[in-house]
């Protein structure tokens, strides 16, 4: 007789984890009167912790949006995605806690989610993004932690090219102006008239500080085309960053390429 908390009987049942029973608690005394039987039903019995896995955006990566993928083992009571910048442009309402709500907390793959509490990511910041999730058991899953992830949602711009459209030059030195870093970016001299050039066009990848943002005055590219004397080109200046953003192309015509002397007679 008297209060039982907490017991782990010597009998235990081999129950499935994730299965919802109805327990029923019954009892006879010594001369055999039959207690009123008590029943507790919608017990859901669960001994697994949560997983998590698949998460996206992927640790060293660049994320152009604020969507996320993840899959859950099971069902979360709770959950939670978490950016906090380690790096990059400053953030002052970082660490973005974003609590998962709804169908974003089911079981199963959610892919490409935009959260109902999306963060407010600026461009330009590293962040460490955690993803965390506690079931109705009270298990917690190992939390999931991807860092090194760049926010970058600026297409980069191409601007303060030389030569200008109509020029005559003596050399290919050129400037540009991009706003931010390029991962790859090219400029491309394509013969319009004059001379002819078999070799046309001329993309010219560019390297190291080449690809760098800010400022490039009177530059002498390490892959610097052999153009032909005579020959009219267009010039075009394409950048593409990190993130994989494309540039508007900057394009300047009919650039008269002349290193002819002059003859006096």
């Amino acid at each position: 007789a008297g209060l039982h908390s907490g017991v782990t009987l010597t009998i235990t049942p081999p129950l499935v984890s994730g299965t919802i029973y109805s327990v029923t608690f019954n009892c006879t005394d010594t001369a055999g009167n039959m207690g009123t039987a008590v029943t507790s039903t919608n017990v859901l019995f669960d001994n697994d912790v949560p997983v998590i896995s698949s998460t996206q955006p992927a640790p060293n990566t660049y994320a152009t949006d604020t969507k996320v993928s993840y899959t859950f083992s099971e069902s979360c009571s709770t959950a939670s995605i978490t950016w906090t910048r380690t790096g990059g442009t400053a953030d002052g309402a970082s660490p973005h806690v974003q609590a998962l709500t709804g169908g974003e907390l089911a079981a199963g793959a959610h892919t490409n989610v935009t959260l109902s509490n999306n963060p407010v990511l600026v461009g330009g910041t590293i962040y460490t993004v955690k993803f965390d999730c506690g079931d109705a058991a009270g298990h917690i899953a190992t939390s999931v932690v991807n860092s090194n992830v760049t926010f970058d949602n600026t297409v980069p711009v191409i601007s303060a090219v030389q030569p200008t459209g109509g020029a005559s030059v003596n050399h290919t030195r050129v400037d540009y102006t991009f706003s931010e870093v390029c991962a790859s970016a090219t400029i491309t001299w394509t013969r319009t008239g004059g001379a002819p050039d078999g070799a046309s066009p001329h993309a010219q990848a560019l390297t190291g500080g080449e690809l760098v943002a800010g400022v490039h005055t009177n530059v002498t590219l390490a892959n610097s085309p052999s153009l032909v004397s005579g020959a009219i080109y267009d010039i075009a200046f394409n950048c593409t960053d990190a993130a994989g953003h494309i540039a508007t192309p900057v394009t300047v015509n009919n650039v008269t390429f002349n290193t002819a002397g002059v003859v006096i007679s």
